[in-house]
């Protein structure tokens, strides 16, 4: 068992970048429809002011304050935004402290991190300890890669198009039914998913059992 080379830290380092751009482009837009609801809330304010020739002959218009943005819309939008900074924020710090990890430990424990939904994965889902994590089975696999979101709506269907094939269903698409662990997908599909768990939990430079 050998330490990470310089080229795999790297390579991890491109993809902790990547998560990075991915988390601001999601903070770009929140930012972005904050903008827009304070300018929605300023043109409709503007457009509430009458005209002066008209004035007299709207002297009995109602002025409806549920026409403008409320404070509490603009806050929740801030709080939203707060929230998101801080689960990259955490994601960010999780991701270092499982980096220290080497196959040559295997007893280092292992930090869970997030979902997009700012949930922890299952206890008995997540692995424990490197050991576990480097002999993770295919089922286990990808149901976590499921729980991160890594497993690709392609993946899902071409998994549903194997079991019809092979007479286990009775549909070559999904039709909202979940698949349950790896049934369908093949081994390349497993360890693709499988690295791109090790790299979303900051564990790209460790390697499977079978490749050491």
């Amino acid at each position: 068992m050998s330490e990470p080379t310089i080229k795999e830290l790297q390579e991890q380092i491109v993809a902790l970048q990547q998560e990075l751009k991915k988390q601001k482009s999601i903070l770009t837009k929140t930012t972005t429809e904050l903008l827009q609801m304070q300018v929605n809330a300023a043109k409709k304010q503007m457009d509430a002011i009458p005209n002066p020739t008209t004035v007299m002959a709207n002297a009995t218009a109602n002025f409806d304050p549920a026409d403008f943005a409320t404070n509490d819309d603009l806050v929740q939008l801030v709080g939203e935004l707060q929230g998101q900074l801080q689960l990259l924020d955490d994601k960010s710090l999780l991701r270092v402290k499982n980096s220290h990890a080497t196959n040559a430990n295997e007893e280092y424990q292992l930090t869970p991190l997030p979902n997009e939904d700012g949930t922890l994965p299952p206890l008995d889902l997540f692995p424990k300890n490197v050991a576990e994590f480097v002999d993770l089975g295919d089922d286990q696999t990808v149901e976590l890669g499921r729980f991160y979101g890594l497993v690709t709506k392609t993946e899902e269907e071409q998994a549903k198009l194997e079991l019809y094939l092979e007479g286990k269903s009775d549909s070559m698409t999904l039709n909202g039914e979940e698949l349950m662990g790896a049934e369908g997908l093949d081994e390349d599909a497993v360890k693709n998913i499988w690295s791109d768990l090790a790299i979303f939990l900051g564990l790209g430079h460790l390697k499977r059992d079978e490749e050491l």
